[in-house]
């Protein structure tokens, strides 16, 4: 079966909510997702290409699941590209289905993040998972890696993926044996995985830029991601996004100077990210915010963000640390956020601001112990820029430094992406950083 890309993104919303019910939900599955057959054509074009090869290879050998490469756009098309801080890492994306079945998806990662070559392995790994119908697992392996554990470390289908894909894909034929499905009018809808994943609320207030209480004004459609990649006939992937126009009612913690600010979203009302919740003009929400770099901000993680209602706070990620807050006032979340994030317990980096024109940025850091401590900017062959800091240094301050733009010699680097990586005694934290010249 092969597809041009038609995202089908038209059709009534309660069409797959009804078909998707209809089909029993196994535990750890996205879910009533699935593909039709155990026989999924894949076109792999990542410019990452072994390690996007080795996750699919891993499905293929260890599961009931055969995946033949294909060499052209078809059921399941694996690539990569710079997509810029959009806050996902990775984001799989069902195009087109039949009721509960998938008839074509896509598999990405988002390369502006910088990860180690068994990282990508395992986002590619993650991605590719989606798209045979799995949600996240704190199993030990690729579907938990970015959400319980690091996804460095945790690259590889383990058993349960095995034992899970055997439990959906019982009784599923190896191919078709009637007449395919057919497609039908409907919405895409996506799954990623974060570049964040805070596991406290202190870590989650250090690595924002400011929390703030806002209520949104209006909801603007923004530019496409659009983004080369040989998997498309046209040569692009195209993701929609959104822009929510925010008014600030009170900053809860850190610095938010703008009276009004533009949240970014990945998606829109046809492109569905299930972790990235639609905004509505009149709601209010308490936001965790950090800088893009085009003058839009973005929510840390799923976990970023609760909606204050009458009711109470209402989270927009389920099962997450976060879960006690469920329900409690805003002056009972304002104190608890006081009380909890005076000191730094982690290890924290983030993105201030950038230099006029992208030539740079400044960054700033805080250290939950003394250290000594490492920044330095990697292009994105991973060679060594600039030194910024090499020096121990206290605990109990906010470190700021700037990056110009230049290397060690004091030239002017070429445009592109680069990372700043702080080392310290306590571990490694990173940031991309778009240089425009």
């Amino acid at each position: 079966m092969r597809f041009r890309r038609n995202a089908l993104m038209i059709g009534l919303a309660y069409l797959l909510v009804a078909l998707c019910t209809a089909v029993p939900v196994f535990a750890h599955n996205w879910g009533c997702w699935k593909q039709p057959n155990r026989t999924v054509y894949s076109y792999n074009t990542a410019a990452l290409r072994s390690q996007a090869a080795a996750a699919i290879s891993e499905w293929d050998t260890k599961t009931t699941l055969v995946i033949p490469a294909a060499s052209s756009h078809t059921e399941m098309s694996v690539f990569d590209g710079y997509y810029g801080n959009t806050g996902w890492a990775g984001l799989a994306s069902i195009e087109s289905y039949s009721g509960c079945n998938i008839l074509h998806g896509h598999a990405r990662v988002n390369r502006s993040y910088s990860y180690t070559s068994n990282g990508y392995r395992g986002i590619f790994c993650q991605e590719v998972g989606h798209l045979f119908g799995l949600d996240h697992s704190n199993d030990g392996g690729c579907m938990g890696g970015g959400y319980y554990y690091s996804i460095n470390t945790y690259y590889t289908v383990v058993q349960h993926n095995i034992n899970d894909i055997a439990s959906k894909y019982a009784g599923v034929p190896l191919a078709a044996k009637d007449a395919e499905p057919q497609p039908e009018p409907g919405k895409t809808h996506a799954i990623a995985v974060w570049h964040e994943r805070p596991r406290t609320l202190q870590e989650a207030a250090d690595r924002s830029r400011a929390v703030v209480v806002a209520h949104a004004l209006r909801v603007d459609p923004g530019p496409d991601l659009a983004v080369p990649s040989e998997a498309f006939e046209d040569g692009v992937d195209r993701i929609p996004t959104q822009r929510i126009v925010f008014e600030v009612e009170n900053v809860l913690r850190g610095d938010m100077p703008e009276k009004r600010f533009v949240l970014f979203r990945t998606g829109n009302e046809n492109f569905i990210l299930h972790e990235e919740p639609a905004y509505a003009a009149g709601e209010r929400w308490i936001l965790f915010v950090t800088p893009r770099d085009d003058g839009t901000y973005r929510v840390i993680a799923p976990e970023g963000r609760m909606k204050v209602s009458r009711d109470g706070l209402e989270l927009a990620s389920e099962g997450e640390f976060m879960s006690e807050l469920n329900g409690k006032s805003l002056d009972s979340f304002a104190d608890e956020l006081a009380a909890g994030t005076k000191e730094p317990a982690t290890l924290q980096l983030r993105l201030e601001a950038t230099r006029p024109f992208g030539s740079g940025a400044v960054v700033s850091y805080a250290l939950a112990r003394a250290s000594d401590v490492e920044l330095r900017v990697f292009d994105v062959s991973g060679r060594v820029v600039t030194t910024l800091v090499n020096a121990r240094q206290e605990a109990g301050t906010r470190y700021t430094v700037e990056w110009d733009g230049t290397d060690d010699r004091h030239a002017a680097v070429a445009s592109g992406v680069y990372y700043v990586r702080l080392r310290t005694q306590d571990g490694e934290r990173s940031l991309s950083v778009v240089r425009i010249r």
